[in-house]
């Protein structure tokens, strides 16, 4: 959306605010400060399961296959993981 507003793509009146982070984007959101956000489809299901009333109007990007898990080297797969301790990011669905 910068790009496009940087080759003047961007429709008159559209404004660009850059905030850092999807907590940032749902609070202004909330507030009523704008109009739309965007957000990744976890922040989405997050905040619609709070009660917020989002609707998806356009996707711009498909992560195909870009989870993963890192361990250490000596850990060649899942079945590495048997028995040991694992760290998680609890902020993503």
């Amino acid at each position: 959306m910068f790009l496009a507003r940087e080759l003047g793509l961007l429709p008159p009146g559209v404004r660009l605010v850059e905030l850092l982070s999807g907590t940032d984007n749902l609070s202004v959101l909330a507030a009523r400060q704008v109009e739309a956000i965007t957000l990744t489809i976890d922040e989405v299901l997050s905040a619609r399961a709070t009660g917020l009333d989002l609707r998806v109007v356009m996707v711009f990007d498909i992560s195909e296959g870009a989870d993963a898990v890192l361990a250490r080297p000596e850990i060649g797969g899942l079945k590495g993981l048997r028995g040991r301790r694992i760290g998680v990011e609890d902020g993503a669905m």
